[in-house]
This record gives structure tokens, C-alpha cells and sequence, in this order.
């Protein structure tokens, strides 16, 4: 830990995170730092190909990481790599609590984005890397846009996929349509128990038995948010600006059924700019006392 305040703190290195720094430092604002407990990116990284922003095209997440780090880089944004557990303010700050020293700013912007549910299974994946799986069996549990987009990349790098949903497809068309294109199988049923082998797995179902080397997991995500020690009221769009002055919420953290790329980004330019226009009242106000 290298830093104990700022004028600006995000917290949360991907697409929202990037977007709101990168804005305040267009901004004016050269006191900007991310505090991000791992590296820049976020869980972009792990996508399969990127389909809704113009230029990507037919590439994967780790495209979109790259020219995250690159932004971050060029704007002289300072990472800090830490892990913000709680905020509480006072009257002229916001305190950011870590394992290591706290952080004082005069504006926050959350952007911690979101935790998968789990199904408690041992080993279960929630966010399967960039490795092979050459004859792996693997068992994608889930029916929406990251079920479909994990069962496309596991399928990409080897293995030999199933995707379980309870119902119907929830994922956009285009995934269904390459998903089906493929040799990839859609089983619509549910896990009533499962057994741990020494390798792999047996899960049961209501219809009939499987077996697999591998279960990702991917059936929704909850707010990640950080212990914050008063009410910070609502959250307005598209900024994220909440009832309490200085203090915003953005991303996929706030998107619900929204959790799209380019919509975290626009959230973060948003809240940048409202913070670069208070940044601005605040200065004329001190140039003029």
C-alpha cells in the first residue's frame, strides 16, 4: 500500500472502474487512483468473444483487457493493488478501510461489480480460465448469457461440452445460434445430488445420470459491494450518483438484468463527468474565497 488519499478513489479495476478514472482525468482531475485487489480487467477477461461494441468484433475478453491496461497506462492513473472492505464518511471524507492502511478521498466511485452464486459443489468453477480442456468432459450449468458464453469457450479450447438449464434458454439469440451450430448438447433438467469422485463427477438428475470431469457454474450474480457504515440512500442513472454527496455506484454492481459491457462503461464517463462538474464548482469556490 503506497497511498493514503486522494481526490478521486475507484474502486474496482473493470469497464465501469477504467471508464470512471479515465473520465475524471479528462476531467482535470490529476488525483485519481483504482484500488483493485487484482489486475485491471475485471471479469471481461474471461469472456468468449465480444459482440456489442463496435471494433471487437469477433474478439474474446482478454482483447478488451488489454486496452483496459492500456487507457489506465496512458492517463497515468495510479493502481493500487488492495482490497477495499468497508467506507464510512465524516464531514469532509470518505474513509476506505483495507487489511493495510485506509485511504481517504473526497469522492468514491464503487464499482466492484458482481459474486456468482454458487451450488455449493466442491470444485465447482465459476469462472473457468484461459486453458485447455482437450477431452474434458465438462458440464455448464445455467441458461443465460454466461452459461451460453463459457459452454462456446470451453468448447473453443478442446472440451467436450453439456449445458444443463432448469428451463428455456435465457441467453441472447446469438448465443443460442452459435451454441447450436456446434456439437455442444442443451439438457433441460435440474441437479438433485451429484457425487464427488476422486476424478470428476456424477451428477443426477431427474431423468438421468452424467458423468463429467468438470461443473461450471453459472445460474446469476449478486452485488459485491463493500461494507458501507451509513445509507448512501438511492442510485440514480446513469451517473450512479447516490443520495450521499460525493459517493457513486456503477457497473454491472447496479445493472441487474442490464449487465452489458458498454453500459458499465457509459455508467463510468457518466459519474466522471458529475464529478468533474463538482470538482469544478469546488475549485471556483476556493479560487474565490
Amino acid at each position: 500500500m503506497q497511498r493514503d488519499e486522494a481526490d478521486v478513489a475507484v474502486i474496482g479495476g473493470g469497464p465501469a472502474g477504467v471508464a470512471a478514472a479515465y473520465q475524471c482525468r479528462r476531467e482535470g482531475i490529476d488525483d485519481v487512483i483504482i484500488l483493485e485487489k487484482d489486475s485491471i480487467g475485471g471479469l471481461i477477461r474471461y469472456a468468449n468473444r465480444i459482440e456489442n461494441i463496435p471494433g471487437f468484433i469477433e474478439d474474446d475478453g482478454r482483447k478488451v483487457v488489454d486496452e483496459l491496461k492500456l487507457i489506465v497506462d496512458n492517463a497515468n492513473i495510479d493502481h493500487v493493488k488492495v482490497e477495499v472492505k468497508g467506507i464510512s464518511c465524516d464531514d469532509r471524507s470518505f474513509i476506505l478501510s483495507t487489511d493495510d492502511e485506509n485511504v481517504s478521498c473526497e469522492h468514491v466511485v464503487v464499482a466492484t461489480g458482481t459474486e456468482p452464486r454458487s451450488l455449493n459443489i466442491p470444485g465447482e468453477i465459476h469462472h473457468p480460465p484461459w486453458s485447455g480442456y482437450d477431452g474434458e468432459t465438462v458440464f455448464v450449468i445455467g441458461g443465460g448469457d454466461a452459461a451460453y458464453d463459457y459452454a462456446l469457450r470451453i468448447h473453443r479450447l478442446g472440451g467436450d461440452v453439456t449445458i444443463l438449464r432448469r428451463n428455456e434458454p435465457k441467453a441472447v439469440a446469438s448465443l443460442i445460434e452459435q451454441v447450436r451450430s456446434t456439437d455442444i448438447r442443451e439438457i433441460t433438467g435440474e441437479i438433485v445430488t451429484y457425487e464427488k469422485k476422486q476424478e470428476g463427477y456424477t451428477i443426477n438428475t431427474v431423468d438421468d445420470d452424467y458423468d463429467c470431469d468438470k461443473i461450471v457454474t453459472a445460474i446469476g450474480r449478486d452485488p459485491n459491494l463493500p461494507e458501507i457504515g451509513f445509507d448512501f440512500g438511492k442510485v440514480a442513472l446513469p451517473s450512479g450518483k447516490t443520495s450521499v454527496e460525493g459517493l457513486y455506484m456503477i457497473g454491472s454492481l447496479v445493472l441487474d438484468e442490464f449487465r452489458q459491457l458498454p453500459l458499465c462503461w457509459g455508467m463510468g464517463i457518466a459519474a466522471g463527468m458529475e464529478i468533474g462538474k463538482s470538482y469544478r464548482i469546488q475549485t471556483h469556490r476556493l479560487k474565490h474565497k
